[in-house]
């Protein structure tokens, strides 16, 4: 801005919290740390809530316990500035150095983490619903040039966003994104206003305090004359606008290619989508779409991203029909399905199909031509309606998208009769029935009781070389892998699968849940009570 006189500050300050959506009912809890940019903000917070702007101002310090006094003098002076202002402090301290060696975090990751996570908390506790924070024109130029170095998509081109949401209720706003620091230390000076100043905001051991200290000032050398934050708004602003159009286009992309799967053996945590709409995205198209597709799906991972490499292979993979499996990170992996099944047909379905098959398939197109597009007396007649619905058979080809959280190392679970067991293959139910009142149905186990009453069962991992000796295979026994394959069970999900075993033979196998079971004890004429071993899926 560089205009450094009160009135621009305040006019800016004012239409950024219209912009943001702030009103007369709104109640904003202003993060101070109790330097330059946050003491600024507080100041002009309080003028704006006096003036009726909004409803309540709180003002809240963290103290991250870095700088030791330091940090316990920075609490007491943004306490005795929120009582000059009249507005109610709050203040939370937090170790730091603890969490970032227990998570495994840089000092300033932690640091962050836990600001927002006490903020929120506070947030909460006291009823505020906007969280106010005192990023600027310069924090916003310096988070971009760490983004283009790193490697960024055009998300990371439109810096720190003027508002987010953290939870339902609350969102965070940064009021002052096109105010440069050096307009509010002037501000301040302007007010007789005190500040304080962090040490280590001087330190280059921090990658931002590099960019502040070395490179920013740099760039205002070498650009001498001319404002660099006005050149990089606007650059800001041009970017964002075509960020927006793209993830308007990626929305409907991802909402109108999603297909929902069948239900499977396994419990998964899945979201699907139809190849043949993702086989035209170039690699930016592509990005975004995985992203806004994992984010939709899984709320708890906004801050997934892929690179510039993850996302060639990305591309290679969707669009390599012989490649079947893709692991983004250790607990996301794409996987390439085949669906048949009935499914809800209508004209706009099959039109997505038509390019791609009219290059592949150009011989069977006048067919198809045939079919859908009838050039006779009857192609306006209500009967042939394009938004017309159908039950058919149908043959997708999809990407799935799902999460695999690792599995226990060991499971060993009593199943005795009278269990009922919540599984991720189901629930799993030993329950002891009269002959004549069982109802037989495929996939559970029936066994003479009399024969099985002094054996205890066990349910256990699936294990390499598991094997059974099924029902109707004359004595030969058969893999459980094999089973599983044949249940569709991806690979990487068959050390969850359960088997039951007896207790004092965890090799003999007695019931692969829902598949086979073991040619043993079988029910005869003599058989009083059933041993029923049965498996439902879970909703």
């Amino acid at each position: 801005m560089a205009h450094s006189d009160l009135h621009s500050i305040e006019a800016l300050t004012l239409l950024s919290l219209g912009e943001l959506d702030v009103n007369m009912s709104s109640r904003i809890l202003c993060a101070t740390s109790g330097g330059a940019d946050s003491t600024a903000l507080a100041s002009i917070l309080s003028e704006r809530c006096r003036a009726g702007q909004f409803r309540t101002l709180g003002i809240v310090h963290i103290n991250h316990s870095l700088r030791g006094i330091e940090s316990d003098e920075d609490e007491l002076f943004v306490k005795q500035f929120a009582g000059k202002l009249g507005a109610e402090f709050f203040s939370s301290k937090v170790d730091t150095h603890a969490l970032a060696a227990e998570k495994k975090l840089s000092i300033e990751e932690a640091a962050r983490v836990l600001r927002y996570q006490e903020m929120i908390r506070i947030a909460r506790e006291k009823n505020f619903d906007v969280i106010a924070t005192a990023h600027t024109a310069n924090d916003n130029l310096e988070t971009v040039l760490h983004n283009m170095v790193r490697g960024t998509g055009i998300a990371g081109l439109r810096g720190i966003p003027p508002r987010r949401p953290l939870t339902e209720e609350i969102e965070v706003i940064r009021p002052l994104l096109d105010i440069e620091r050096s307009d509010l230390i002037q501000y301040l000076k302007d007010k007789q206003l005190d500040y304080r100043d962090d040490s280590s905001n001087s330190s280059l051991e921090f990658l931002r305090n590099r960019l502040r200290h070395l490179v920013v000032p740099a760039l205002e050398q070498v650009f001498e004359g001319r404002n660099i934050y006005d050149g990089f708004r606007r650059t800001i602003r041009i970017v964002s606008e075509f960020a927006d159009r793209q993830d308007e286009q990626t929305t409907v992309l991802v909402k109108h290619s999603s297909r929902k799967l069948p239900p499977t053996y396994f419990k998964r945590d899945v979201v699907a989508y139809d190849v043949f709409m993702l086989y035209p995205l170039d690699q930016t198209s592509m990005r975004s779409f995985v992203m806004t597709a994992i984010r939709r799906k899984w709320k708890d991972l906004t801050a997934f991203s892929l690179d510039s490499t993850q996302t060639m292979l990305l591309v290679e993979f969707i669009r390599d029909e012989t490649k079947q499996e893709y692991w983004m990170t250790d607990e996301l992996v794409l996987r390439r399905e085949t669906y048949t099944g009935k499914v809800q047909w209508t004209f706009e379905d099959e039109m997505r199909r038509l390019p791609r098959f009219i290059e592949e398939n150009p011989e069977e197109f006048e067919d198809l031509r045939d079919t859908f597009f009838r050039a006779d007396d009857d192609a306006d007649d209500d009967d042939n309606d394009s938004d017309s619905e159908t039950e058919m058979d149908d043959e997708s080809e999809l990407i799935v998208f799902e999460r695999v959280s690792p599995a226990p190392p060991t499971l060993e679970i009593p199943f005795e009769p009278g269990s009922q067991i919540e599984t991720e293959i189901g629930i799993l139910t030993a329950e002891l029935c009269p002959k004549n009142q069982v109802t037989f149905v495929a996939g559970n186990a029936y066994f003479d009781w009399e024969v099985f009453q002094h054996a205890s069962l066990r349910l256990r991992y699936w294990k390499e070389g598991d094997r059974i000796y099924p029902f109707g295979m004359k004595g030969q026994s058969k893999l459980v892998s094999d089973i599983l394959n044949e249940a569709d069970v991806p690979s990487y999900l068959k050390k969850r699968c359960l088997v039951c075993v007896f207790q004092n033979e965890p090799d003999h196998l007695v019931w692969v849940p829902g598949l086979r079971a073991a040619d043993i004890a079988r029910v005869s004429a003599k058989t009083e009570t059933v041993l029923v071993l049965s498996r439902k899926v879970s909703e």
